[in-house]
């Protein structure tokens, strides 16, 4: 950098970042070719998270990273695989691009509107924000205009739009019609929020999200949906504090016990909110369904702790993922908590293997390139939100697996075909097609059925966000109109 006159002090935050251990190294050398204002900038930058300087001052985040930012995110990502993993399987792939990595601008923008710190990296608290276990810190809101209060409603109803999608993508057989129930639900959740006191109990959004993809994958009727979710992320609230209780009563009041009460939480909640998911489009009765994801977050904990106690003390981070995936989708299918997971551990066994296979076949047309890693990268992007769905539809897990590969394996050329036809793809194409994969996924055996009814449902969902607005437009001029006497 220094040879090619680099003197941007934002590419030198961003090296700073990606290696932190050579931070005395670095601005050492920095001080004697650069000089102390070069240097000066740099650290600044550093002690405000890598933000571009502007005028001495941190840019303002206006929904995109600047570039150093972003790049320093990217690098952090990769270097905390585990809490890509989590974030990813929080929100359901929805932060995920084409090529596999996270998008960090989206995940900024993320933690923007969870009142965060927008970083674009998925630190410890992004995750358990995004999973629902960790309420953002409240900020008094001041008095807003309408056109503030019409974004305020917009973006909630953006956020169970995409739950609602992968639901109904599932239930729906005709394009149109899951786009629209979608947007139905989402719009219902929005005007029913406003009618709960606030704020809610903590961790009830995340479950309230995990509850409705399940019941947007059930009920025909938007009002139904919604009510099912809201009692069951009700119930869900109440089930943590058993599953808590529980918990601390087996390790005790010690500090050592206390530490070990919320490690299990942590690998309690992860399950619990992916069987949440499943249970949601099974059973009718919430306090059943709450019960029944329990015991089988209770009992995944047991599977991981006997795979470790096999493996050596540790447990392969592919297991998880995979044995995380096939939760979700074999609790929407199976009554039994046991049957579930010895299920979801089947197809994850095998979802491991096939991870193998599909990467020795890349390999063997690209080699270990870069190209071949960015493709099992993106491959896994895809069968990772197909899996949920695959693992809910078929009985045998070495099936439920290969359908899932088979699917990531055609979506490139679909979508490259698609693209033809359609020459202007946007990112809310990208997000809508996750979003209806993963209801496919669950409903058509025929992998080309698969990805042609999603990208159908992502081109009706394209125009779903200015339709809702314009009707949350219309909504306040009627307000307005109302009270000023007009």
């Amino acid at each position: 950098m220094l040879a090619q006159g680099q003197r941007d002090p934002a590419a030198y935050v961003e090296l700073l970042a990606t290696f932190p251990s050579a931070k005395d190294e670095i601005l050492a050398l920095l001080h004697a070719t650069l000089g102390n204002q070069v240097v000066g900038a740099i650290t600044a930058g550093a002690r405000v998270d890598d933000a571009i300087l502007v005028d001495g001052a941190p840019r303002p985040f206006d929904g995109t990273l600047a570039p150093g930012e972003r790049g320093s995110a990217e690098a952090w990502n990769l270097q905390n695989i585990p809490n890509v993993v989590k974030f990813d399987h929080a929100t359901h792939g929805k932060y995920a691009k084409r090529n596999g990595q996270l998008d960090a601008d989206g995940v900024a923008r993320f933690q923007r509107d969870h009142r965060m710190k927008p970083t674009g990296r998925v630190d410890d608290d992004t995750c358990a924000v995004a999973a629902g276990q960790k309420a953002p810190v409240p900020v008094p809101p001041p008095p807003i205009p309408s056109t503030m209060q019409i974004e305020a409603e917009f973006t909630t109803f953006a956020e169970y739009y995409d739950v609602a999608l992968q639901g109904t993508s599932g239930q729906c057989d005709k394009p149109e019609q899951a786009e629209q129930l979608a947007r139905e639900i989402a719009d219902r959740c929005r005007l029913e929020l406003k009618k709960r006191p606030a704020p809610p109990p903590l961790g009830f959004f995340g479950y309230l999200k995990n509850a409705l993809q399940g019941t947007s994958s059930k009920y025909p009727d938007a009002g139904t949906a919604v009510k099912k979710a809201l009692e069951l992320a009700d119930q869900a609230v109440g089930g943590e504090q058993k599953e808590r209780v529980k918990q601390q009563a087996a390790n005790g009041n010690s500090q050592v016990g206390k530490l070990a009460a919320e490690a299990a939480m942590q690998g309690f909640g992860e399950f619990y909110n992916a069987a949440l998911q499943g249970v949601g489009g099974q059973f009718d009765n919430p306090e059943v369904a709450e019960q029944k994801a329990r015991l089988i977050a209770e009992l995944c904990q047991g599977v991981l702790e006997r795979r470790a106690r096999e493996k050596g003390g540790i447990n392969d981070w592919r297991f998880v993922h995979f044995f995380m995936d096939a939760i979700q989708g074999a609790a929407s299918k199976l009554a039994d908590p046991a049957a579930v997971v010895k299920q979801a551990e089947a197809i994850a066994v095998q979802a491991i293997a096939g991870e193998t296979k599909e990467r020795d076949r890349v390999e063997s047309l690209h080699g270990d390139s870069l190209n071949g890693q960015a493709e099992i990268r993106k491959l896994g992007v895809i069968h990772h939100l197909a899996l949920q769905g695959t693992s809910g539809l078929f009985d045998k897990p070495e099936v439920a697996d290969q359908k899932a590969w088979e699917i990531a394996e055609r979506c490139e050329a679909a979508l490259r075909r698609h693209a033809d036809l359609r020459p202007d793809p946007t990112y809310s194409f990208d997000r809508n097609f996750l979003d209806a994969l993963q209801g496919t996924a669950a409903k058509y055996t025929d992998p080309d059925v698969v990805i042609a009814k999603a990208i159908a449902i992502a081109d009706e969902a394209l125009g779903s966000g200015m339709k809702e607005r314009q009707k949350l437009e219309r909504e306040y001029a009627d307000v307005e109109s109302a009270s000023s006497g007009t």
